[in-house]
């Protein structure tokens, strides 16, 4: 006899709960993959753009008329060489002299803008979205003249320091150099990859370098002052402090002074870091919040360093999200999350990502002044949270270059 029993109901009714359940979950992951990779796309094509632009600059130079050389060619003579295969025929190149100076627009068939101006030697600025102000910026970048490039060159008896060309490129030592003469080309926002050992690659971004006068006052964090660079990704999970068989949760007294975390950081991150980038990092005076067990923020004396909550959300009277951080007054945020436009109410520039695009939380050095093992974070979507110190989540630490 053939069994005509099917599922019944109920059954149904929980399979279609499970799937909509895990439809829930890994909707966000993938979208937030999908976006990634439209992002690292973009700025591949600003790439390509840089690329064919160097290509045009030397074709300028040397493939004029019948081979005439032009030691310093002019964007016209530029702009005739770009609409070959060296920058993709889609992309929509304009040629704007009402600009001062005159200027070179490319913007490509996915939505990344380029633009090429004549700036004591040819200059390429290359955003996400033609709209500037609100855009990421990728990178300025120089395209050496012949002329330059003589004058680069030393001779047998002199040696010349590197010209500062852009933060992707630099060597450390030439952005040292840079920092501390004040005069380079490198702009909050610029990237750079930097190879740790045992760890893996990972992106360093430029999240500050000015200097305003409250960076002088007593008592005040060095820690968003100067040039500051952060790592843009996550680079392990660890925890704050581990818990004990008297507190599971772990504790916060002590602060980021006392904490495991900050001895993983200057010890096990940082002598993983290339010896050349070791070289540039100075000492850093951080100020810190306390827990409810101690009574005063906490100074420390470090190479690498989290962040703290105003460093990101920015402190304010009407800023109570971040009120128990005993020491918001004494940093400001950083110059990339103002220029992002970060608060607590607009936080997703504060997102970092780690391992092919996973979205953790991330450590603060800020204890919770209510609790005795709560320090502050980041959460997944860039706002703020509070995470129990013995929590294995994200590190993405800070140093600084002078």
């Amino acid at each position: 006899m053939i069994n005509r029993k099917g599922f019944t109901l109920i059954e149904l009714l929980a399979v279609i709960v499970i799937l909509a359940i895990i439809a829930l979950i890994a909707t966000p992951v993938i979208l937030n993959i999908i976006n990634s990779a439209r992002a690292n796309a973009k700025q591949r094509s600003a790439e390509l753009v840089y690329t064919g632009v160097q290509y045009a600059y030397v074709s300028a130079m040397y493939g004029g008329i019948e081979g005439t050389y032009v030691p310093n060619p002019s964007l016209e003579d530029i702009k005739q060489y770009l609409n070959v295969d060296n920058v993709d025929k889609e992309n929509k190149v304009t040629f704007d002299k009402e600009d001062a100076p005159e200027m070179l627009k490319i913007e490509t068939n996915d939505g990344a803008y380029c633009e090429v101006t004549i700036n004591n030697g040819l200059q390429v600025s290359c955003y996400s979205s033609t709209e500037k102000e609100n855009a990421k910026h990728y990178f300025t970048k120089y395209v050496q003249t012949d002329s330059e490039a003589a004058d680069a060159t030393p001779d047998d008896s002199e040696v010349t320091d590197a010209t500062p060309v852009s933060f992707e490129t630099d060597d450390w030592a030439t952005i040292q150099k840079a920092v501390q003469s004040g005069n380079y080309p490198y702009q909050v926002g610029d990237t750079k990859t930097v190879e740790l050992t045992d760890f893996g690659t990972f992106t360093l971004r430029i999240a500050n370098t000015t200097t305003p006068s409250v960076c002088n006052e007593p008592g005040f964090s060095q820690t968003a002052c100067g040039f500051v660079i952060e790592f843009a990704d996550i680079i392990i999970t660890y925890r704050m402090n581990p818990s004990t068989p008297e507190n599971k949760y772990g504790t916060n007294v002590g602060g980021w002074n006392g904490s495991g975390l900050r001895i993983c950081l200057n010890n096990t991150i940082y002598e993983a870091l290339p010896q050349e980038l070791k070289d540039v990092i100075i000492d850093t005076y951080v100020v810190s919040g306390h827990g409810s067990s101690d009574s005063s923020n906490f100074e420390t004396t470090d190479k690498l360093y989290s962040l703290s909550t105003a460093e990101i959300w920015a402190n304010g009277s009407s800023n109570t999200k971040i009120m128990y951080d005993t020491a918001r007054d004494k940093t400001r945020q950083l110059d990339y999350y103002a220029k992002e436009g970060v608060t607590t109410d607009n936080y997703s520039a504060a997102i970092k990502r780690y391992n092919y695009g996973i979205v953790p939380t991330w450590w603060l050095r800020s204890a919770h002044s209510l609790y005795t093992n709560y320090f502050y974070g980041v959460e997944s979507d860039g706002d703020y949270t509070n995470m129990t110190a013995s929590k294995t989540t994200g590190v993405s630490p800070a140093f600084r270059i002078g």
